[in-house]
């Protein structure tokens, strides 16, 4: 005890002094932990309100971070995705303008079984036997692209105009009018019919030009698309006029052409002429030079000098003068049948294809096949269409 007292007493100025700078510490000491507490409430608050700001401003931070080679490949992966539906689309595209070009081809192919293939046809003459069927049979029959409905055998000089359809119907009494609906289904079928006008008999002229004038208002208004309360065949309107003149003088029929083409303008004409095959023909040269006849079908029989006999040397002969024309098409006119021409110039169809149609088909103006008559066509058509 006594050595503790001694002790004390010697260090006293020294303890108090170590006591002021221990309590100097202290406070240094509590000052700190206090701006530790501070800080750390300070970051604790900061982390807060970072944590706040990324939840509000920034829900997907994460994914916006992500490395780029991972935005390449998601690009890459949607170009291949784009590519593959470019791909998938250009191959329905394709495959759809397939299946329209094939249905297209089999409607060609359908369309070439009727019609021959280089766009030539078979013109025939109907309306002068009762007994070669209707003509609604004929244009059925698919064996042709013209039907000349004949004749109107008398017109033209003053005369009553007179439509001759032989034992087919009687205009007088009215019964031709059922026709109509004839030519519409002809019609419907992409077949041209045209009233022929003339033929090898019957009362028909022109007087001037003023008459051809008068006969081609008569036939636009009773024939045509005119109107009249007296239409022949009914209402059907016929597609154009065929000119087979074969008597009287060459006079008008120019005139006529003319006044039958003006209508043209209202609605379309389709003009035809039949002349004979001796180059040129003496009725119908002034109206075919004219140049207004779309189709010109020549008469090569009951005319020796340019008809097929044993060869087909006169008619080549022919044909060739013909096709200079101012014409759209010209078409070798032949009989159906030996009996259709007692003066000649029927060709056995084997003949025709093998020797004389290789001959004339290399001509741009060649335009097929005219045939007389309906009446004696039995097969014949038939035989031969596949090569018009």
């Amino acid at each position: 005890m006594d050595s503790l007292l001694f002790s004390e007493e010697d260090e006293l100025p020294n303890s108090v002094l170590n006591s002021e700078d221990s309590n100097q510490t202290r406070r240094e000491e509590i000052e700190r932990d206090e701006m530790d507490d501070d800080n750390r409430i300070i970051d604790s608050v900061s982390a807060e309100d970072e944590s706040l700001r990324q939840r509000v401003w920034a829900p997907k931070q994460p994914e916006a971070m992500k490395p780029k080679s991972d935005h390449l490949r998601n690009l890459t992966m949607s170009t291949v995705q784009l590519q593959r539906a470019v791909s998938t689309t250009s191959l329905r595209s394709n495959m759809a303008c397939q299946a329209k070009a094939i249905t297209l081809l089999l409607s060609i192919l359908a369309v070439s079984l009727c019609k021959p293939s280089n766009g030539a046809g078979i013109a025939i003459y109907w309306g002068q036997n009762g007994n070669e069927g209707s003509l609604a049979d004929t244009c059925n029959s698919g064996n042709y692209q013209f039907v000349n409905v004949a004749f109107l055998s008398s017109f033209g000089n003053g005369q009553s105009p007179v439509l001759n359809l032989a034992g087919h119907c009687d205009p007088n009494a009215g019964t031709c009018t059922g026709i109509s609906n004839d030519i519409r289904s002809c019609q419907n079928q992409g077949i041209k019919v045209l009233l022929s006008i003339g033929g090898g008999a019957g009362g028909y002229s022109l007087s001037s030009a003023d008459d051809a004038g008068q006969v081609a208002n008569y036939i636009w208004n009773n024939f045509l698309g005119g109107q009249s309360s007296s239409r022949p065949l009914g209402d059907a309107i016929l597609d154009g006029v065929d000119f087979d003149i074969e008597s009287g003088s060459g006079q008008f029929w120019d005139d006529l052409a003319r006044a039958l083409n003006g209508f043209s303008q209202q609605r379309k004409v389709y003009l035809a002429a039949a002349p004979q095959c001796i180059f040129p023909d003496a009725n119908l040269d002034t109206a075919i030079k004219t140049g207004l006849f779309d189709y010109v079908w020549v008469q090569f029989y009951n005319n020796p000098p340019c008809q097929y006999v044993n060869d087909a040397t006169g008619l080549l002969s022919a044909w060739n003068q013909w096709t200079a024309v101012q014409s759209n098409q010209i078409f070798l006119g032949l009989p159906a049948a030996p009996e259709a021409a007692p003066s000649g110039g029927f060709i056995p169809s084997d003949v025709l294809i093998s020797q004389v149609l290789p001959s004339i088909k290399g001509s741009p103006k060649y335009g097929g096949v005219m045939l007389w008559s309906k009446q004696y066509d039995n097969g014949y058509s038939a035989a031969i269409k596949g090569s018009v």
